[in-house]
C-alpha cells in the first residue's frame, strides 16, 4: 500500500478566539499508510509556516516515501509528520483525555471555566480544561491559576508554548496540585523542562533532535514524567493529538 495525502478543514461549533487570531475552522493534512498517520497542521499566527508551503512540501515527502527516497523536510510541521510516521504508536491502549480548550485573557478564561462547570454540575467525573499560559501578564496568569485551583471537580492541562521557567512551572504545579494533569511545552528545551517537578506534555519540544533518546537514556529524569511517558512505546503517544470537546 502506498502513502496517501489527505486534506481536512473541520469547522468549529463556536469561533475560537486567541490573542491575535480568530478561527472558525481547523485545517491540516494527514499522511497515511495502513494504520500509520502523520499530521501537518501549522497554526496561523503561531507558526512561521504558511499552509500552502506546508502542502507543497507534504506532497514532496509523500512522493519520496512512495519511491523509497530519503527526504529531509525543511518545514517543522512536515518534519513532525515524518517523525510520526517513523515512530508509529503501537501496543498502546490508553485513550487520550477529552478536554475543553479555553482561550482568552485570564478573566475570560476563568468565566468560561466557571460557566462550563455550572453547565455540567451533575457530572461525576472531573471536567478537563486546557488553558494557555505565557500570552498575558504573568502575575495575572498566576492569579488565574490560583483562582482555578479553588474550583472543584476539574483537571487542568497548561500549555506554556515554551514560554516559562522551571520555577514558574513548579509554582503552577504547587498551586494546582493534583488538579494539574501536565504542563505542555513548559520551557524552551527538553533539558530545561526536565527540571520541572510535574508531568510533562510535548508538542513543539518533540521536534528536538534525538527526542526519544533524551528520554530513554535519562531514566532518572523520565521517572518524573512516568505517568505520561514511561517507556519508549508510551512515549510515542505524544504524537497523537488529543480530542477536543
Amino acid at each position: 500500500m502506498t502513502y496517501k495525502l489527505f486534506y481536512y478543514d473541520i469547522p468549529f461549533k463556536h469561533q475560537v478566539k486567541m490573542k491575535n487570531l480568530s478561527l472558525n475552522s481547523r485545517k491540516g493534512l494527514l499522511i497515511n499508510k495502513d494504520d500509520t498517520w502523520g499530521e501537518i497542521a501549522p497554526l496561523p499566527n503561531f507558526s512561521t509556516e504558511d499552509f500552502t508551503s506546508a502542502f507543497e512540501e507534504a506532497k514532496l515527502l509523500v512522493t519520496a516515501l512512495n519511491n523509497n527516497i530519503e527526504y529531509k523536510p525543511t518545514l517543522p510541521s512536515v518534519a513532525f509528520a515524518k517523525l510520526m510516521l517513523e515512530y508509529p504508536m503501537t501496543n498502546y491502549e490508553d485513550k487520550a483525555t477529552p478536554y475543553n480548550f479555553v482561550l482568552g485573557n485570564p478573566t475570560e478564561v476563568y468565566l468560561e471555566i466557571e460557566k462550563k462547570i455550572k453547565e455540567q454540575n451533575n457530572q461525576n467525573s472531573p471536567i478537563t480544561f486546557k488553558i494557555k499560559f505565557g500570552q498575558y501578564n504573568q502575575n495575572d496568569e498566576l492569579y488565574l491559576i490560583k483562582r482555578i485551583s479553588l474550583l472543584n471537580n476539574i483537571q487542568i492541562i497548561v500549555d506554556a508554548n515554551l514560554q516559562i521557567t522551571p520555577q514558574i512551572a513548579n509554582n503552577i504545579s504547587q498551586l494546582l496540585g493534583k488538579k494539574l494533569l501536565y504542563i505542555e511545552d513548559p520551557c524552551n528545551s527538553l533539558e530545561t523542562s526536565f527540571n520541572c517537578n510535574c508531568n510533562l506534555g510535548l508538542d513543539e519540544l518533540a521536534r528536538e533532535q534525538n527526542v526519544f533518546n533524551k528520554f530513554i537514556n535519562n531514566k532518572e529524569k523520565t521517572l518524573k514524567i512516568k505517568n505520561i511517558f514511561n517507556t519508549k512505546t508510551k512515549l510515542k503517544s505524544l504524537f497523537i493529538k488529543q480530542y477536543i470537546t
